[in-house]
């Protein structure tokens, strides 16, 4: 009898664990090196994204080599989502560079642009390695061949006339074992492109004494001034305690991309959670800090918007509009608010101010509160009463007036340092600002 209780409970569990599955939807996003930023950031947001819809997703980021790899495999069907830079994001879509020999990735689509990641060399404290040129002759890292950061590199050197053989030695190290090679004094410099603050950065930096040196100068400036894939950016001094000042550089933009035939319903999920949620986000990575509507729904896109993307974003700037007084929606997704009321808004009621009540009218309230209590029952039966001839009666209230507040667009917050973000989208002449300071981690 009790052998076969156990069989009956035992099948029970298998067919309710196997309908749960069924239910559960599945999906992975592309990332990079575990060490790295891109993994990073695909963590951070599939946590959060498992964690607010309640076990109905999960969401899993992979492990990759990198940008190439990222758009083989969701080209293949392998991956949902992937972590992409924007040239190479661009490349594909287009056709061009080194996938001007293959048919264009007309399919992929646009999810969002996350966060510039500069082009960051970092040389050991023996290497002598002051400029661009100093890297002649030395022993560097430019990472996997199949990662985006290698293509890039290579890209990057073609336009300054300098060829692999201009090295000592070349080697493609993931970032983390970059750093420990670098301070164990096996290579003199590696050559990364990230977002900041890096783990791998600032580990290099307090470990062995490793410092960054800029990506600048006029043969720089003539060769990458006009490129469309390229801004001029800043890590400024404050960003790792051992930057003795700020660091010039050029960055791209990581991208998060899909297929075209990738259900609308997911990428609205993946969209929305992710809006929902970006003080979470930066508080799961560092590296996330900064993002707004805005600059999610434009940085370093070339691909159109997933339906399912242009979905959430409309979505949640109808929210932000609804939720906030006075406040419009541009057409990008940012915010403005203005010192009048949109032109649909409603006629706000005016009212002069209600006196204060006189001592004798306090006491006819007691006196017909006590009554309705007596009438229903006992003590608190009037509450009902009491709130229905309140709005029987009293008018109808209005908020006091508030100053005119400054304009404010998701991009450019200079008015309030509160407001400000840490990193800052480029305009004409002006460098892309990467955070001023490391956002402190909190555990929730």
């Amino acid at each position: 009898m009790i052998r076969a209780l156990v069989t009956v409970i035992l099948i029970f569990i298998t067919f309710a664990a196997g309908a749960r599955d069924q239910q559960l939807l599945f999906f992975t996003v592309g990332s990079g090196d575990v060490t790295g930023g891109y993994f990073s950031a695909a963590q951070a947001i599939c946590t959060t994204i498992n964690y607010a819809e309640n076990g109905k997703v999960h969401c899993s980021p992979d492990p990759s080599s990198g940008s190439l790899y990222n758009l083989s495999m969701l080209k293949k069907g392998e991956l949902d989502f992937a972590l992409v830079q924007s040239d190479w994001h661009r490349y594909a879509y287009e056709g061009k560079d080194i996938f001007s020999g293959q048919a264009a990735m007309t399919g992929l689509r646009s999810v969002m642009g996350l966060y510039p990641e500069a082009i960051t060399i970092i040389v050991s404290a023996e290497s002598g390695i002051n400029s661009l040129a100093d890297l002649i002759g030395k022993r560097i890292d430019m990472g996997f061949p199949s990662s985006g950061r290698f293509a890039s590199i290579t890209r990057l050197f073609e336009l300054l006339d300098i060829e692999s053989s201009d090295f000592k030695g070349v080697f493609g190290f993931t970032q983390g074992r970059a750093i420990d090679e670098l301070c164990a004094n096996h290579i003199d410099a590696t050559v990364l492109i990230v977002g900041h603050p890096n783990s791998n950065v600032s580990r290099a930096m307090s470990e062995c004494g490793a410092k960054m040196i800029s990506f600048d100068g006029p043969v720089i400036e003539t060769s990458l001034g006009a490129a469309t894939d390229y801004q001029k950016a800043v890590v400024t001094s404050t960003t790792y305690p051992a930057l003795e000042s700020d660091i010039i550089s050029y960055a791209v933009y990581s991208t998060i991309v899909t297929r075209a035939d990738v259900a609308p319903e997911l990428v609205d999920i993946f969209v929305t959670q992710t809006l929902e949620n970006l003080e979470n986000l930066s508080m799961e990575s560092d590296i996330l800090a900064g993002l707004t509507v805005e600059g999610l729904r434009t940085n370093g896109l070339t691909a159109p918007l997933h339906p399912g993307a242009e979905q959430a974003f409309k979505a949640i700037s109808a929210k932000v509009a609804a939720e906030t007084p006075n406040k419009s929606v541009n057409e990008k997704g940012g915010t403005t608010f203005s010192d009048s009321p949109p032109e649909n808004a409603a006629p706000v009621q005016q009212t002069e101010a209600q006196p204060a009540p006189t001592e004798q009218q306090q006491r006819d309230a007691m006196e017909r509160e006590k009554l309705i209590e007596e009438q229903a029952g006992g003590p608190g039966a009037s509450n009902a009463a009491r709130a229905q001839e309140h709005a029987e009666q009293a008018p109808h209230e209005i908020p006091e007036a508030v100053e005119p507040v400054q304009t404010y667009n998701h991009g450019y917050n200079q008015g309030n340092p509160q407001l400000q973000r840490p990193i800052v989208p480029p305009l004409p002449g002006r460098p892309v600002q990467l955070p001023a300071r490391p956002v402190q981690r909190q555990v929730r």
